[in-house]
């Protein structure tokens, strides 16, 4: 895992590293990817991937937004975010409890998703980015019926305020409006718990990486899963021989090495199941 917050301008050289490693083979970026970065980090990521002579499957983790007519993340999810951020100690990038500028941030960073509601994001992202998008609640589903009408209001404050208009006065208004004891309650009550939110981030990767879902995320297909063997001549025959016999669903691929040794790919189909694999 690289920490983008960590490694700031050297995130992309860092992945680059490790994409050359043989051994890699789950790199996860842990960073903001806002939509006016997309493009930009896409094309970092197949450069640094082509440069390893790598195949890179991009998926992104989404969490759950439940927006705004003219924005898709809603106020009551920049209150959470803010308090969120407010909270925190130790920030690599010191945007955390110490930080007298996270309104001012926070505010750039939710107008990166102006857009006609929720329902643009995800086609957007699937289209521009990847159609591998892993979608992780991380609240619950009244967070926005159950929003307090202060929190609206310093929420909107913060969303509307031009840059230059952010003030010390400001930022400790905000902060002392999100930490009122009812404020904190809403938050509390709000926010599933970190356990079920990483295994849903987990579960949600994972079916990504063994699907192959069409741009619009209606359908899917599976991956047919495959193994690789380096071998010679003869063991090859028998593992041909052997696979015709078990996986009615293999397809082989022999390519000539150098000398007598061969590298032979087996695709199978998902009713083999691994249980074929590993007896061969």
């Amino acid at each position: 895992m690289l920490e983008g917050d960590v490694l700031q301008s050297q995130l992309w050289q860092a992945a680059a590293n490790a994409l050359a490693s043989p051994s890699l083979r789950l790199l996860v970026l842990n960073r903001n990817f806002p939509p006016n970065s997309w493009s930009s980090s896409l094309s970092k990521l197949r450069s640094a991937a082509d440069a390893s002579r790598r195949r890179v499957l991009p998926i992104a983790v989404l969490p759950q937004s439940f927006g705004a007519p003219t924005n898709a993340i809603s106020l009551a999810e920049l209150a959470v975010c803010l308090r969120s951020v407010q909270q925190r100690t130790g920030h690599a990038a010191q945007l955390d409890a110490a930080s007298r500028d996270s309104c001012r941030v926070a505010s750039i960073f939710y107008n990166c998703f102006r857009a006609p509601g929720p329902d643009h994001l995800l086609p957007s992202l699937r289209r521009l980015f990847t159609p591998r998008v892993a979608v992780v609640p991380w609240l619950r589903q009244d967070v926005v019926q159950r929003l307090p009408e202060a929190l609206r209001e310093v929420a909107w404050q913060v969303a509307q305020t031009r840059q230059q208009d952010f003030s010390p006065e400001m930022e400790a208004h905000v902060r002392h409006v999100l930490a009122h004891p009812d404020h904190v309650e809403y938050f509390n009550a709000v926010r599933l718990p970190v356990d079920a939110v990483a295994e849903a981030v987990v579960a949600q990767v994972r079916r990504q990486i063994t699907s192959v879902p069409d741009v619009d995320g209606k359908s899917e297909r599976k991956v047919p899963r495959f193994v690789s063997l380096d071998m010679d001549t003869v063991q090859s025959e028998r593992v041909l021989a052997a696979a015709a016999s078990s996986l009615p669903d293999m397809r082989a691929a022999v390519e000539e090495r150098r000398g007598e040794e061969l590298h032979v790919t087996l695709w199978f189909g998902e009713r083999d199941g691994l249980g074929s694999l590993e007896a061969l």
